[in-house]
This record gives structure tokens, sequence and C-alpha cells, in this order.
């Protein structure tokens, strides 16, 4: 299934075009790189995709439900003193919290529960998992 499709995507900066016709999809479970040397337009791109600019010409569609960021690579856009790594660690919040539910239904199910609770610490377990996996490939 089709998450991105960037379809024919163009900006013009006033001194020209800095990309033209820029087209590609991005499936699930893919992934790609963006390379080219400095100013041709791969940070602009990027901002496009975001939703942080808008391209002159062409459209950027994205599945519904799926979450675009941007981190700006010079850094001026961060207002606190956290590392990379725990800005990026509240980009998956989410995932760290179901996380933390499958554990604890896990020690519940190990441990000594009644017979006619088991079923539905059981069900949601599985839940919680299946809505784990689904959230880890988007």
């Amino acid at each position: 299934m089709i998450i991105l499709d960037v379809n024919k995507v163009g900006i013009n900066f006033g001194y020209g075009e800095l990309f033209d016709e820029v087209s590609f999809s991005l499936n699930e479970g893919e992934s790609i790189s963006i390379v080219g040397p400095n100013g041709c337009g791969k940070s602009t791109l990027l901002k496009i995709i975001a939703g942080l600019e808008k391209p002159d010409k062409g459209q950027v569609s994205i599945k519904k439900e799926t979450k675009t960021a941007y981190l700006d690579q010079t850094g001026s856009s961060i207002q606190d003193n956290r590392s990379c790594l725990e800005i990026l660690k509240d980009v998956f919040h989410h995932l760290n919290e179901i996380e933390e539910r499958i554990n604890q239904l896990q020690r519940r199910l190990e441990s000594d529960l009644e017979e006619k609770e088991y079923p539905k610490v059981l069900k949601r377990y599985c839940d919680l998992m299946e809505e784990y996996s689904n959230k880890r490939r988007i």
C-alpha cells in the first residue's frame, strides 16, 4: 500500500527552477534515500513532504493517519536542551506507551490470575500486540 506519493512536484525560487516534475512513491515497509549535491533541493523537497512549504506545481499525497515531521538540519528550530536522541524518542512516545502496557499485561498473565479474568487480559494483550505491530510499520 502506498503511504507517500509525490507527483510532478516542482518549485521555483525566482532565479529559476530548483527542481521540476519530481515523482516517486513510497510503499509501506520501504525506505528511500534522497541524495544530491548541496543546493539541489533535498531539504526543500523534505519540507514540502512535511507540509512546511508548498510546491509551485504538482502534489504530495500522504496516506491518512500517517505522521510526517521535519527536523531542521541546523537545529535552529530546537528550543530546548534535549539531545537529538531524546527528541527522536518523542516521535515514538505512543509506541513506548503501548509497549509499557504490553509489558504490564504480560506480567499479569504470568501471575496468578483468576480463571475468569485470564481471557479478558489475554484479549487485551493480543489487541495491543496487533496495534503495536501495525503502528511500527507506519
